[in-house]
């Protein structure tokens, strides 16, 4: 039997997304965002998907594949950083950290 496991966005999640991201945002960079589950909700012009695997289908603008804790994109680049369903993944919690600040800028 083949199973495909598929995230399902909790409401409560989209919601939150929905209620703090600015509406324009031009660049949000979804952390561990897979498939992107949230581009709809964070309303950004670019959507980057950053995860440690490439899925079949994303709803992000944008696909690649990296090390959340060794994030492949530039400094100051980002609107709006998300990250959810990762820090228990990853074995550094602090550099995980520094790389979400290093991305978003001030």
């Amino acid at each position: 039997m083949d199973v495909k496991a598929e995230f399902v966005p909790d409401q409560a999640k989209t919601e939150a997304v929905e209620a703090h991201v600015p509406a324009g945002s031009a660049v949000v960079v979804d952390v561990g965002g897979g498939e992107a589950p949230y581009a709809p909700a964070a309303r950004g012009d670019v959507h980057v998907a950053i995860d440690w695997r490439s899925p079949e289908l994303t709803l992000a603008s944008h696909q690649v594949v990296g090390d959340a804790s060794r994030l492949p994109i530039g400094s100051a680049v980002a609107d709006l950083v998300l990250c959810t369903e990762v820090v228990e993944h990853v074995a550094d919690d602090r550099a995980l950290y520094a790389e979400l600040r290093r991305v978003v800028g001030d």
